[in-house]
């Protein structure tokens, strides 16, 4: 890990280009289409929503999806309950965190790229984001995964854009953050109003409220505000959820 510096005043936020290069990505972006004389002209894509995911890519998803899955419902040390790690469910509050900067036009620092080929960690991006919609999908959690990335939009953009650019200073070339780091920019939302129960409601999705308090009495990572409180109990009830699933598989 190392630091980046900012050339810039430390009191005004770093927007995304409007280029088609935002240097968030290994991968070049293809130019659109020309339109033909008379033809409508092809939509172009907003600078804040994320590439467009290619043929190529589908293999990133697969394995990374497996990884997350395994991560989220497995027992051993790669699993988020068997680390011990304090920042256990950094991969998934990266990605919330990723998704809260791009929404919110805050460019990344130089250098920085987010790569969906990558074989270790990938804390974010288009590969990332549909990989863990893919396990969110099979614990038919998709509800509480689109609430957790809406507040992780609204947390970041609560956070002082100066405080932001100081964060995003310290950020590795891999996307990563600390976690003390993560949870402040995803608690943003919680600071911004939302109450200890819409936290409940926004992160419940499909879940049944017995199955959130028994994710909120288990484990410290479920305790804290806004986006991150959020994530936090979609990944207990999606362990529980894709944990029933096997246990039926395997007895049938």
């Amino acid at each position: 890990m190392h630091d980046q510096k900012n050339d810039g005043s430390s009191d005004s936020r770093r927007t995304l280009p409007p280029s088609s290069d935002d240097g968030d990505s290994s991968r070049t972006r293809s130019l659109s289409p020309q339109p033909e004389p008379g033809s409508p002209a092809s939509p172009v894509q907003p600078s804040n929503e994320w590439p467009d995911l290619e043929p190529e890519d589908e293999p990133h998803v697969e394995r990374h999806a497996a990884v997350f899955r395994n991560f989220i419902a497995g027992d051993g040390p790669h699993s988020f309950t068997g680390s011990g790690r304090g920042g256990a469910l950094s991969p998934l509050f990266m990605v919330l965190v990723h998704h809260g900067l791009r929404r919110n036009d805050i460019a990344l620092p130089g250098g920085v790229m987010l790569n969906g080929a990558t074989p270790g960690p990938l804390w974010g991006g288009p590969v990332a984001e549909a990989a863990w919609q893919s396990v969110f999908a099979s614990a038919r959690n998709l509800d509480g995964w689109a609430n957790c990335l809406t507040m992780a939009v609204a947390g970041v953009g609560a956070v002082a854009p100066a405080r932001v650019d100081e964060i995003l200073l310290g950020m590795a070339a891999g996307g990563y953050i600390h976690r003390r780091e993560q949870e402040e920019l995803l608690r943003g939302a919680a600071a911004a109003g939302l109450s200890a129960e819409d936290q409940a409601n926004l992160a419940a999705g499909s879940d049944s409220l017995a199955v959130q308090q028994q994710a909120q009495d288990s484990s410290a990572d479920a305790v804290v505000a806004g986006a991150a409180g959020a994530a936090a109990f979609l990944a207990h009830s999606t362990r529980a959820a894709l944990r029933d699933a096997a246990r039926r598989d395997g007895a049938s």
